[in-house]
């Protein structure tokens, strides 16, 4: 055993310090331990001369994969062959850590070595290997152990199989080029029941193959306030309303949102406008939405206000300001701030007004 422990020494010269020299000795010294109480000296031995060579391949030592291929080794449900090995050295300490956690928790040879790959970082590794713990057969895992696909992307796709949702649907969303919240809302739409008629299938593969999501992650948002759209009731002609090149994400959004909360096509139309930012629009879909009137509505909905003069002005109007007190503070030369300070000061005007008192009647209710 000291023999190991000297041809161990050479690896200890990495280390920047002798807290790090310590800490590896001692997870060093329970792995050893580990391995020989249950494959014997002999077998320590020839994987120590094994390491020697995988240590010269890294390039560089690694004391996490060290100690982890020590503890891959020790399980029972691994025999200490070289072909599982020579898979794994170029494995980091994380990614061999999710190795030994898929054997430690009953997979298969066969499922381990489906995600042991180089390519594949640990988290990735971490959902493939839940995917399997939790019962996915391996043609569903393989719809998402792809590199491509990102971490949070593999839980959405995973969390799919997991509760109930078809081949089918989850294909669906299953794009590399879809982030995860889109993923998710797709996912949590069809869980909750929701579908799409053929017709509105078509639509919406049609309208998310003309955008290009790896080139601008951007129009992901436009791709997401159609299906959005569906699943809130609009029909297709609604929703070709705001599907358009010349709005972006956000601006779609308030559109939908205005379809959404009732707005006639007239009043839709009247934000809809690609002057208008989506901010701008917000707040003159929430005029509408407050039941201010048109022609309250008209003097702030010009692009020359920003969108926090906009709501200064809308502000006023629903604290029950008159048009002409709202006009002395309308004006887009004023910062927002300003606005905002001679809105309040006219409201308090406003509640210090005396209330005119009630006539009393002159009829004596008692006698009635």
């Amino acid at each position: 055993m000291q023999n190991l422990y000297k041809k161990l020494k050479t690896f200890v010269k990495p280390f920047k310090n002798t807290i790090e020299i310590a800490e590896f000795k001692l997870n060093l010294d329970s792995a050893v331990s580990e391995l020989v109480s249950k494959k014997g000296l002999a077998e320590v031995a020839r994987l120590i001369k094994f390491l020697h060579v995988v240590v010269n391949r890294w390039g560089k030592f690694c004391p996490k994969a060290f100690i982890e291929a020590f503890r891959i080794c020790a399980s029972d449900k691994v025999t200490l062959d070289y072909k599982l090995l020579i898979g794994v050295y170029r494995l980091s300490g994380y990614q061999l850590e999710e190795v030994r956690l898929g054997f430690k928790y009953g997979l298969t040879r066969e499922q381990v070595e489906f995600y042991a790959k180089p390519y594949f970082e640990a988290l990735q590794m971490d959902e493939i290997r839940l995917g399997f713990e939790r019962g996915l057969s391996f043609e569903q895992v393989s719809v998402y152990a792809k590199p491509e696909f990102g971490y949070n992307e593999m839980r959405e796709i995973r969390l799919g199989f997991e509760h109930g949702l078809t081949q089918e649907q989850v294909e669906f969303y299953a794009k590399p080029e879809y982030p995860y919240w889109l993923m998710r809302i797709i996912r949590e739409s069809f869980e909750s029941k929701f579908t799409l008629s053929p017709e509105q299938k078509e639509f919406f593969i049609n309208f998310s193959t003309n955008l290009d999501c790896k080139k601008d992650p951007r129009e992901c948002i436009k791709i997401g306030e159609v299906f959005l759209g569906f699943v809130n009731g609009l029909s297709i002609d609604q929703i070709k309303i705001y599907a358009r090149s010349e709005f972006d994400g956000f601006q779609m959004r308030e559109i939908r949102l205005g379809l959404k909360d009732g707005l006639s096509l007239e009043q839709i139309r009247y934000y809809a406008k690609p002057d208008f930012d989506s901010t701008q629009m917000r707040e003159i879909r929430l005029g509408f939405v407050k039941g201010l009137t048109q022609e309250q509505i008209d003097l702030y909905a010009k692009s020359e206000f920003t969108s926090h003069q906009m709501r200064e002005i809308r502000l006023g109007f629903e604290e029950g300001l008159s048009m002409e007190q709202v006009m002395l503070y309308a004006k887009p030369e004023l910062s927002f701030i300003e606005m905002k300070r001679i809105r309040k000061e006219l409201v308090e005007q406003v509640k210090k007004r005396p209330r005119p008192e009630r006539r009393k009647s002159g009829i004596d209710l008692s006698k009635a």
